[in-house]
């Protein structure tokens, strides 16, 4: 249940009664931000506006956040034509957050024209742009973006192998992939970060699974979700009796399930027909807190 603003202003403990200073309701915002409540951060941000109060540069790209989140496309909007005449624009991270918020809305072509108005681009920017061209399902541009963030000398991190690899695999670019792979090795992503391992495993699932289970063996860091990707690209790839085999591994190494685990060994129990590990895995989900189904859902 949403707490009306009126009363969220009162309870805060930083916020003096009916202020109007703006540190106060930046503040809040980040408070909000906290709670990960996205209408209590909007709410706030409508109140500053009706007070002709702008958020800071700190508070500002966890409003956009917000919009994208709830799809606030007009307030977005409006917010940037708000801050464009007032210097804060120019701050490159908001607008990283406003490039981040005009793809997360599927709204390219805008993403694409804030990108190019900043003058001086860090990863963090690059890495929006890529992300907003992948998620838009424009997986070239992103390829592209990629290239050409290379030949400026910015080196990429984790986030973006992981949106290239995802690329990749959407355009079955074997080759992509493999030169992607050869980057993490030679920069040393690799081997730390959950995340680039995880997406390696689940590229090369698209193409062959023994290679996927040569790079798992390889991985220095495992967890959840390095078992969860190879647990779900076999399932994908049918071979249930590998993927129920796999979870029985993990449980044995001393890892622990989420609700994907679950999904996915369900999933694996039913197409592989075996009634009593079926009834194993019940167990589990009521060991683990599953027994309302909807926790399964992730």
């Amino acid at each position: 249940m949403d707490i009306p603003l009126s009363l969220t202003l009162k309870k805060h403990p930083f916020i003096p009664t009916q202020t109007h200073e703006s540190k106060h309701y930046n503040s809040l915002i980040k408070h909000h931000t906290t709670q990960k409540n996205d209408r209590a951060i909007l709410e706030t941000y409508t109140h500053m506006k009706s007070l002709n109060i702008l958020p800071d540069n700190a508070s500002l790209p966890l409003v956009l956040k917000a919009c994208s989140r709830l799809h606030a496309v007009e307030i977005g909007k409006k917010l940037h034509n708000d801050v464009l005449g007032m210097g804060v624009v120019s701050d490159v991270c908001v607008q990283t957050a406003f490039v981040d918020f005009y793809a997360k809305c599927g709204m390219l072509w805008d993403a694409r024209k804030v990108f190019d108005e900043i003058s001086v681009r860090d990863v963090v920017s690059w890495n929006a742009m890529i992300s907003g061209c992948v998620g838009c399902g424009e997986y070239w541009e992103g390829v592209g973006l990629f290239m050409e963030m290379q030949k400026r000398g910015l080196k990429a991190n984790g986030v973006t192998v992981v949106e290239l690899l995802k690329a990749c695999g959407e355009l079955m670019e074997w080759k992509c992939g493999r030169e992607i792979h050869a980057y993490c090795l030679r920069h040393g992503l690799f081997g730390s970060n959950y995340y680039v391992g995880a997406s390696l495993i689940g590229f090369y699932m698209k193409f062959d699974p023994l290679i996927a289970w040569l790079v798992f063996g390889m991985l220095d860091l495992r967890n959840t979700i390095s078992w969860n990707t190879m647990i779900s690209g076999y399932v994908n790839n049918g071979d249930c009796l590998k993927a129920l085999e796999l979870f029985i591994l993990m449980l044995n190494d001393g890892f622990e399930c989420d609700s994907i685990t679950m999904l996915v060994v369900i999933q694996a129990c039913t197409e592989f027909g075996d009634l009593e590990l079926g009834l194993q895995v019940h167990q589990l989900v009521i060991k683990f807190g599953y027994t309302n189904m909807r926790k399964l859902i992730p």
